[in-house]
Order: C-alpha cells, then structure tokens, then sequence
C-alpha cells in the first residue's frame, strides 16, 4: 500500500520504527516494533558521495518492496553519470557554478531515468589501486582539469574537453560496458534499469521553507543542489504529516465495491496539490494492478472517478494522456465543466485531448457563444438553437451514434 514516494533532504540510520525506554541503571533499551527489508549497509569511505548512497540504498528498498528482489546498485555509476552532467553544466555556466563531489537524491533518480543502473558486481568504481573509495585525488584532478577548460586559453572550446573528461573517469572508475551479463542474461544499462520496475516519476520531492511560498515548488538553494532539483514546498506541519502512514490501499477499489470522496475546497486552494497526487496515485496504481495482478488486465470491479467543477478543481497531471490509457483496464473518468474555456485554460492545448476521449458528452447549455459554436457544429445546428436551449433540456453525444436531444429527468 502507498499513498506517493517522497524524496527528502535527510540522512537515515536506519529502516524501521523503534521504541525507546530509558533505565538510569542500564542505560538506553530499543524495543523493534517493525522492521522493514533493508538491503546490506555500503561503504562510501573518502568520498564525498552520500547522496549516491543514500539514493540508490532507497531504491534498492523500493525495488525490494515492489519486486522482492535483492540487487546492490552501482553507487559510482550513479556518480559518473552526475559527474558528465554536472562538468557540462559547468562549462555552459562558464564556471559559476558548484563542481565538487557533492549531490543531491534527484540526482539518482535523474541518472536512473537518462542512463539506465549498473550492478555493483558489474561496475565497482574501485580502477586506482584501492578497495574502497578514495576519491581526495580524482575530485584534485577532475577540479584542475575543469578549471583549465573553464580559462579557455584557446579562446575556444576544443571539441575534444569532454573525451578527455571521461578519459580520467574511465581511469579511476573504470570503462562503461556496453552490455553486461546479469544472472544469466545479457543487459545494458538502460535495459538493466528498465528490468528493475521502477518508474522515476513516481517519486517527488517535499522540503519545508519559509523563504518561499508554500504549495509551489522552488530549487533549494545549497551548492550541492547544481542541477536546480524542484520541491515542493509546504508548512512544517504538514511536511511532518505527509509521513503520518496514513496509507490507503487503492487496489481495494478494484476488488470490491466502495465509494471515496476527496473533498477539496473551492476557496482555499491549499491542499490542491495533495488531491493531485492522490488523483495521479490512485489511476497509476489502479492501471499497475490490472497490467499485473487481474485477469485479461481489467480490474474485476469497474472504477470510475466522478470529477466534479474538473476544470476548476485541482489540476491533475498528465491527465490527458491517462484518460486516453485507463479505459482499457475497466476504468473510467466522468468530467463536469461549467465551460470548455475554463478546461482550456487549466489544461492548454491538452483540453481537446481530454475532450476527444470522452465517448459521450452531455451538453446542458452555454451562455458563452465558443462553448455554444462546438456544440453547434457537432449537433449541426444554428447557434442560436443551443443559446436559447430551454432549461432542463440536454443533449447527448456518443461516439458513433447521431446526437439526441432530450429532456431532462426530474430528480422529484
């Protein structure tokens, strides 16, 4: 069960939860109340790659958690691939900005998403004569080499500064192989990531300022922070609550019958960005479920998410391409809008997308003349007919079906 992923700024010791008790004669006692699966401790030694660490110790336990799969990740993988990065970076910022061992958790997960993973077994990093990381003389080396090209003595850049950048990571961490053989099968690093069933855009980021304004996201200003990573930044309280463990089982919905309301108010906007990730968690769990888990992938129960004021409500993301994905595994969306203008302007271009993958439409009449043109045209009809419909009159468009005009029920 999981509600979203989050990304945070913090070290952890440990997987689990703990109670503690103090005797004055003993000493601290910790009590384990639940310990979850954790893959062995890694050793960064001298080098200044927590975040690497940190970030693939937490996917290792995703991948656990999804999979029940064991696999230890290449740590200096991760690095090199953020260590191109950063150096390209660098020369477009013409030096003015960090280069140094430092990184953040996105890091990771944006290497993870653009260059694929490595095993440890395949890609140790350890190519100078240790057995482990000392990285003191490669951050001197990489340091000089970057600052010689940021002086630029030529009065241009070579077209040969990024070879000999990877020709000093190849010397200390080793070559990149173009394929790998991993418990008896043939991979590359995109392939080897792929394997691993993890999707990067599940995963968010949350931090807590109050130097900018909450319910939006801004780059966290710390050197390390190179690559401008976004977080979305809430109040205190709520950054603690967003690790309550409030978890609720979306697969549920697809077992047995049940109605849930998400209740968001229309005149403080405040938790707009909580029902967001609820809506995109809920669709992207539900389709994961019938892909893997359910018969013919279709949910055994129907699902239909019921989005009244859509266009004026919290804005989903990527909606327009999962009401287009969703059908096929028995779920299904019903949009209310007050205007199609409204639905434009939350949603763009993408508001025709979302409008031409609904199989039926119910018009219920417009006061804006564009609203009244579109349907108009589709009923084939004067405009002045849909402008001066009578209340309690509807018409009815489905796909493949000639549009119908009639009279509402009255719920009397």
């Amino acid at each position: 069960m999981k509600k979203f992923f989050v990304l945070m700024a913090v070290a952890c010791v440990g997987s689990g939860s703990m109670a503690v008790a103090q005797n004055d004669n003993e000493g601290y006692k910790f009590t384990d109340q639940k310990i979850l699966k954790y893959t062995p401790v890694q050793n960064q030694a001298s080098s200044g790659t927590c975040w690497s660490f940190s970030g693939a110790a937490f996917l290792e336990s995703e991948i656990l958690r999804l999979k029940g799969e064991e696999v230890n990740l290449s740590e200096m993988y991760i690095v090199r691939c953020a260590l191109l990065d950063k150096a390209e970076k660098f020369v477009r910022m013409h030096g003015k900005v960090n280069f140094s061992a430092g990184g953040a958790t996105h890091d990771v997960t944006n290497v993870f998403k653009k260059y694929g993973a490595l095993p440890e077994e395949v890609y140790t990093g350890l190519n100078y004569g240790t057995t482990s990381h000392r990285h003191a003389e490669l951050e001197k080396v990489l340091e000089g080499y970057m600052n010689g090209i940021i002086e630029n003595p030529n009065k241009k850049l070579s077209t040969a500064w990024k070879a000999g950048f990877e020709g000093i990571l190849d010397a200390y961490l080793g070559k990149v192989p173009e394929t790998f053989t991993y418990k008896g099968k043939e991979y590359t690093p995109m392939s080897f990531a792929e394997s691993l069933g993890l999707n990067m855009d599940d995963y968010v980021s949350f931090t807590s300022f109050t130097h900018h304004p909450f319910y939006e996201q801004f780059a966290v200003e710390v050197p390390d922070n190179w690559a401008c990573g976004l977080s979305y930044n809430v109040p205190i309280y709520e950054f603690a609550e967003l690790f309550s463990g409030d978890d609720f089982n979306f697969k549920s919905l697809g077992d047995e019958l049940t109605a849930l309301f998400v209740i968001v108010s229309d005149s403080d906007r405040s938790n707009d960005l909580v029902a967001n990730i609820f809506y995109t968690q809920a669709m992207n769990e539900l389709c994961d479920y019938a892909d893997n888990e359910c018969e013919d992938g279709r949910l055994k129960i129907p699902v239909m998410f019921m989005l009244d004021d859509f266009a004026t409500n919290c804005r989903i993301d990527n909606f327009e391409n999962m009401i287009s994905n969703i059908r096929s595994r028995n779920i299904s969306a019903m949009i209310m809008l007050q205007s199609i203008s409204q639905l434009e302007e939350g949603y763009g271009r993408s508001a025709h997308t979302i409008m031409n993958n609904c199989d039926t439409v119910i018009f219920m009449g417009a006061n804006a003349p564009n609203d009244a043109k579109y349907f108009a045209e589709r009923a084939n009809k004067p405009l002045h007919e849909m402008l001066e419909m009578p209340l309690h009159t509807s018409w009815i468009f489905r796909r493949a079906q000639k549009p119908r005009f009639v009279e509402n029920i009255d719920p009397r």
